[in-house]
């Protein structure tokens, strides 16, 4: 027989159980409505706002697939071990190339700008003697290969795999941290080799040159190096108007504008099938030439690197299984299309031994590869139900910009 002080005990466990489950239950629903009501909304607006500009991305879009500034090809000519060994890596471990041509180019800063100035800009780089006698022979090399692959390079690939084998807070430390080439030197030489030749009265064989380290930046994917592309080309198109070259132009100033605008409005197209909304619409238009292979290297533009916060499900959340299941056979598609099969390394589910509960790095992701910085301790969020769909949707919301901010801009100039 029970006694009535045990009576009273086991009331009080039912009572603190029932409390402690009652509290669960509420911070459950709680971190439920902080993901759902208060940081998801924003997603709806990115819809909305896709929406509104959808005419005049596909515009933009059928443009670039019906005239192509950049033809694209199957990849078998990699540039990456060739180019590393001439312009500089940036990141982690690296350090600048210090050749003698690197110096001028660190010497003369004017060399990419405004070039408001026109002619009289021309003319004082044509005179600038250190400029016409450096030695930017090895650009002659590039036309011997077809693409440019970043990831290919020893150190990002080994990042990479890491990245891959790691849960997703720690895939995002790795990820934001990957060095990279510093394009605007590869700009500054292209420039430098073009002013050369023609000075020598070659100017074709520079035109060349510049539209081919064009063409190796596009194949990059990755919106840095559309960027690049983009800019490489604006600078053909102002010298050969300065300087009255009859040459023929690969690209427009307009077919620029469209690629750069569409390089940023594929990150919000990625978002649709997370939020599992059609992209029918944009799908014959996923094709290298409409640049939509730089959904391949922005890891902000992917959800499918939260995947620890979202897809895991405990009592109380959301089942989300199906919005990531959409996501991988979007990537899957994308990455066909772009040769990018490299990258299904981040599709593996994570294992438990790779995603502790106490994480340890640098507090600062830009350090990773810093041996002599102490490592931190962190509590790994992703790890943490109910509480990790709050955290990772504030991790969403600020990785996050405004992609379609060169639409917002192209509706004002029309209004």
């Amino acid at each position: 027989m029970i006694s009535a002080e045990n009576k009273k005990w086991r009331w009080l466990a039912i009572c603190a159980f029932s409390c402690l489950g009652g509290f669960v239950c509420v911070v459950a629903v709680l971190c439920q409505y902080m993901a759902t009501s208060v940081y998801f909304p924003e997603y709806a607006k990115f819809e909305e706002r896709l929406a509104l500009h959808q005419a005049a991305i596909l515009k933009d879009l059928r443009f670039l697939d019906e005239k192509p500034i950049f033809n694209e090809t199957v990849h078998t000519a990699d540039a990456q071990d060739f180019l590393s060994q001439h312009i500089s890596w940036s990141g982690g471990d690296f350090k600048p190339l210090n050749t003698a041509a690197h110096e001028v180019l660190d010497r003369h800063k004017d060399l990419i700008g405004t070039w408001s100035e026109g002619e009289k800009h021309v003319q004082n780089l044509l005179s600038q003697s250190e400029l016409m006698s450096m030695d930017v022979s090895w650009v002659d090399e590039i036309f011997k290969y077809d693409h440019w692959n970043f990831s290919s390079h020893p150190v990002v690939k080994s990042q990479m795999q890491q990245a891959a084998q790691s849960g997703s807070f720690e895939q995002i430390m790795i990820l934001s941290a990957l060095p990279m080439p510093d394009t605007t030197q590869a700009r500054k030489f292209l420039i430098v080799y073009f002013l050369q030749h023609y000075k020598k009265g070659n100017a074709k064989k520079g035109l060349l040159a510049l539209e081919h380290m064009a063409k190796l930046l596009h194949t990059s994917g990755n919106l840095v190096s559309n960027m690049s592309a983009v800019a490489l080309l604006k600078t053909e198109n102002k010298l050969k108007q300065i300087l009255s070259l009859k040459e023929s132009t690969l690209a427009s100033d307009e077919s620029l504008m469209a690629y750069k605008r569409v390089s940023w409005a594929w990150m919000q197209i990625a978002l649709l099938p997370w939020m599992q909304k059609s992209v029918a619409v944009f799908e014959p238009y996923m094709k290298p030439q409409t640049a939509a292979c730089v959904i391949n290297g922005e890891p902000s533009a992917s959800q499918d690197y939260m995947k620890d916060f979202f897809e895991p499900k405990f009592l109380f959340e959301n089942d989300m299984s199906s919005n990531f299941a959409s996501l991988r056979t979007f990537h899957k598609a994308i990455r066909k299309v772009c040769q990018a099969q490299h990258l299904e390394i981040f599709d593996q589910t994570t294992q438990a031994k790779n995603n502790p509960l106490i994480l340890r790095f640098p507090a600062s992701p830009f350090i990773l590869a810093a041996k002599e910085v102490e490592p931190t301790k962190s509590l790994n969020w992703s790890r943490l139900p109910f509480v990790r769909r709050f955290v990772g949707s504030i991790l969403l919301s600020i990785a996050s910009p405004n992609w379609l901010r060169q639409y917002d801009e192209l509706a004002e100039v029309k209004k």
